[in-house]
């Protein structure tokens, strides 16, 4: 009933081909989407060079930085190497710096803009949607989370709330689009189950449930198992409160970073695997990928949805957390792969790819 080839699984192109994704979301919406993520680019780089501002930092055209001076100045925990040069590129990108052979070259004193000011001309625009909420209020303590002086995680979840981070996962145009892909990609799973089979999925960090609240609905409950995983028991125990009327929901820890025969997990075996924006948070996807491999029935189909640019409000909110930057492999500068670098590392581990 479980664990038997998943042979009824369509090849992702033929999948692919028949979800219609255009129908997703309009052209207007889609606009108004890039608008505003451009906008909220400028007021992230706003709240960077406040927090300079903050710490005393005063860049004149000509003057040459080194990341120890610019560290000194701030107060830098160690921790945060990696985000202060994500936060120096950031000045890069606006041509107020150059990086140089002995450091960072001043190109121009940057404008003083007040970027609560901005924020809430936005806010005014689009609404208080969830990621600007995050935003202002991450960004606003970056200078105190710089120097140790904020824990982000009380900025990301205030009071342990995730309600703004579950809504960013499942409410947001952009997050409706792409759970709506793998919603797709579920709906055509079970098409094709036969009758006899049971379909099992399991997904990988399944955090605040904004993924699976989009696929739970969708499954036979006769003949699903779905296992919801996560490092930790917090996400768990909220988990199945919210999910309690789907009885074939398991509730399992994981660590995908650790091999599963060593957390008594290699019998699961899934038809379908979740990784909803989780994967890039590990040490070394090498070894992740090849641990997501021994999660999955051979034939089984890996559902990875990955962000692959990088935004500087994401690297002030999600960024201050110390996991974002915890990477201990080949990449370079930043936690997120481009699509070719997913590519290449899926077809190394030998995932086939639409």
């Amino acid at each position: 009933y479980f664990g038997l080839p998943p042979e009824f699984l369509l090849p992702p192109d033929q999948q692919v081909a028949a979800w219609q994704v255009h129908a997703l979301v309009s052209d207007a919406e889609r606009s108004q989407e890039a608008a505003l993520h451009a906008a909220m680019e400028e007021v992230s780089l706003a709240f960077v060079l406040s927090a300079f501002r903050k710490a005393g930092l005063q860049l004149l055209p000509g003057a040459l930085w080194r990341s120890e001076h610019f560290a000194g100045k701030l107060s830098l925990l160690p921790a945060y190497r990696r985000l202060l040069e994500r936060l120096l590129e950031m000045l890069v990108e606006a041509a107020i710096l150059q990086p140089v052979s002995a450091g960072w070259q001043v190109l121009r004193t940057p404008e003083t803009t007040e970027p609560a000011e901005l924020l809430a001309a936005l806010q005014v625009e689009h609404g208080k949607r969830p990621e600007l909420r995050l935003l202002g209020r991450c960004a606003a303590r970056l200078h105190d989370v710089l120097r140790g002086a904020q824990e982000p995680l009380e900025l990301l979840f205030p009071g342990g709330d995730a309600t703004e981070a579950t809504q960013l996962y499942s409410d947001t145009p952009t997050a409706r689009v792409l759970n709506g892909l793998l919603q797709r990609a579920v709906s055509s799973a079970c098409a094709q189950l036969p009758a006899e089979r049971g379909l099992r999925i399991l997904e990988i960090g399944a955090g605040t449930g904004g993924t699976t609240a989009g696929l739970l609905p969708l499954l036979p409950a006769d003949r699903s198992e779905y296992f919801f995983t996560d490092i930790g028991p917090t996400f768990l125990n909220k988990a199945q409160e919210r999910f309690s009327a789907f009885p074939f929901v398991h509730y399992q820890p994981l660590n995908i970073e650790e091999a599963p025969a060593a957390q008594d997990l290699a019998h699961l075996q899934a038809d379908l695997i979740v990784a909803a924006n989780v994967l890039h948070a590990t040490r070394n996807l090498e070894e992740t990928l090849a641990h997501v491999r021994q999660l999955l029935q051979p034939g089984g189909q890996l559902l990875l949805l990955e962000a692959t640019e990088r935004r500087r409000w994401v690297d002030l909110t999600f960024g201050l957390t110390d996991g974002w930057w915890r990477y201990a492999d080949s990449r370079q500068g930043h936690p997120l792969l481009t699509p070719q670098e997913w590519r290449t590392l899926l077809q190394a581990h030998g995932f086939v790819q639409v």
